[in-house]
């Protein structure tokens, strides 16, 4: 593992690991973060280290990011804080005393999983999109706690949670130890990239673009939550722009950079037009010290 803490790795060890079949040694794809990986990263940290002036940012304020279809502060559950809450975390004034740093098999892993989805043969789609189908596609069941259709091709059942790895890509991942309850499930994957390395331990798992997480305590606890030292942030090229998933890494060795994250990026990809600026200058570069 490196000795020094770089915001790079162009030979990523879960290529020779065998767990990225998708990614070729010295291919461009093969870099991690890549440039949407880096800016959710940092946009979660600031939200992280920074939440009330960053609810109320030009990055910030609407769910939607550029959008702006709705304030994110007005889609909050607590009125005096402006955020989400739950039992364990919450998503508060409250900052945690460390920033999230950047570790590239968590960041493999949240990678994987979206290029693993996006290209799945079976079925992921929203409660609401249940009854359209498609023609190779027949309703087999209906699971409202996790809003997912469970459907059947060709006879046989093919259904997979958005937290599962599509089973099209299971056989890939050795059983973790301990054992996990499912060999396509969120624990073995992660287990496989990252725990088995001593690197850590994944706690939660996010999907989201955006701001949305910030009006659920569940994927908000995950931004905040103050055991977790490294994030995972996830997003491959053709997958829809600003959906990523997440990790929190826990249990994991201190990190102390200066320079947590930075990237370059295009504002009209974050902010709605009436908060850019006027000169129609778009290119920023920022970063987090």
């Amino acid at each position: 593992y490196p000795d020094k803490y770089n915001l790079i790795d162009v030979s990523p060890s879960c290529i020779e690991r065998g767990l990225c079949p998708h990614l070729e040694v010295g291919g461009y794809a093969s870099i991690h973060p890549n440039q949407n990986e880096r800016l959710e990263s940092l946009m979660r940290n600031i939200a992280r280290m920074n939440p009330q002036d960053y609810i109320t940012s030009a990055y910030g304020k609407y769910i939607d990011g550029n959008k702006g279809v709705t304030e994110t502060s007005n889609a909050k559950i607590d009125p005096k804080t402006g955020w989400a809450t739950m039992t364990k975390y919450a998503c508060s004034a409250t900052a945690p005393t460390h920033p999230f740093y950047w570790m590239s098999e968590a960041n493999q892993v949240c990678r994987a999983h979206q290029y693993w989805r996006d290209g799945c043969s079976c079925f992921d789609q929203p409660k609401s999109d249940c009854m359209k189908g498609k023609d190779e596609w027949e309703e087999y069941a209906r699971n409202e706690n996790t809003a997912i259709c469970t459907l059947k091709r060709n006879g046989k059942a093919c259904w997979f949670s958005p937290h599962d790895t599509c089973p099209d890509y299971c056989h890939i991942l050795h059983e973790s130890s301990p054992p996990a309850s499912s060999q396509c499930g969120y624990q073995t994957r992660v287990r496989n990239y990252v725990s088995e390395l001593g690197l850590g331990n994944p706690g939660s798992e996010g999907l989201w673009g955006m701001n949305v997480g910030y009006t659920s305590g569940g994927h908000c606890g995950l931004v905040f939550n103050p055991d977790a030292a490294f994030m995972g942030i996830g997003w491959y090229p053709g997958a829809i722009y600003n959906q990523v998933t997440m990790v929190g890494v826990e249990q994991a060795p201190f990190e102390d950079h200066a320079l947590p994250h930075g990237v370059h990026f295009d504002e009209r990809d974050r902010i709605h037009r009436d908060d850019r600026d006027a000169n129609g200058d778009y290119l920023s570069f920022m970063v987090e010290f």
